[in-house]
């Protein structure tokens, strides 16, 4: 029962996510620092590959803002994905960002610290909606946290994209068409 009440939130997130974006809606946590050379329009996917469920994320870009995203991130025995969140304004690919993170088994106030540089491709129009998919890789203790931005198009081409992840495979089949989704055709 909690696996498929945790499936439904996901599913429901990611649907707002990309029916809130394509719509031009934003979140209510959007980066107010504009910077040149910045997406304007990011959709954040978070998936979790490691034992242990996430239950906070930071990114700093190194702008006045910080980005919060709440968790949690579910531990890959759970399904390893968290709610998708939007719209972020964040740097293009090749900037680096620092990602703070916890677990429920940290104290109040230890996390984890890392820096992970952007890859994947941009939008040729930075107004244009982009995803970013923050990956939490399972190599302690190393910690390694994968930022890839993705387009549009290869989130809703799901199992057809060797870019998305599979742990996202199940929420993204349950999602069969763009009205489905929220989006235009």
């Amino acid at each position: 029962m909690p696996h498929i009440i945790m499936k439904t939130i996901s599913l429901s997130s990611i649907a707002l996510l990309l029916g809130a974006c394509a719509s031009g809606s934003v979140s209510t946590e959007p980066a107010k620092h504009v910077e040149a050379g910045s997406l304007k329009k990011v959709g954040v996917l978070m998936v979790n590959y490691t034992d242990f469920e996430v239950s906070a994320v930071l990114i700093d870009t190194g702008a006045k803002e910080r980005v919060g995203l709440a968790g949690p991130v579910r531990a890959r025995e759970s399904g390893g994905v968290g709610p998708a969140r939007c719209c972020y304004e964040l740097p293009k690919p090749g900037a680096p960002i620092t990602i703070y993170w916890k677990s429920p088994t940290m104290g109040e106030h230890q996390h984890i610290k890392r820096t992970a540089v952007l890859t994947g491709q941009a939008p040729a129009d930075p107004n244009q909606f982009s995803h970013l998919i923050l990956r939490f890789m399972n190599d302690f203790p190393a910690a390694t946290i994968q930022a890839e931005y993705i387009s549009d198009e290869e989130l809703k081409a799901g199992r057809a994209s060797k870019r998305i992840d599979p742990l996202l495979w199940p929420v993204l089949d349950q999602l069969a068409s763009p009205s489905e989704r929220g989006m235009k055709q």
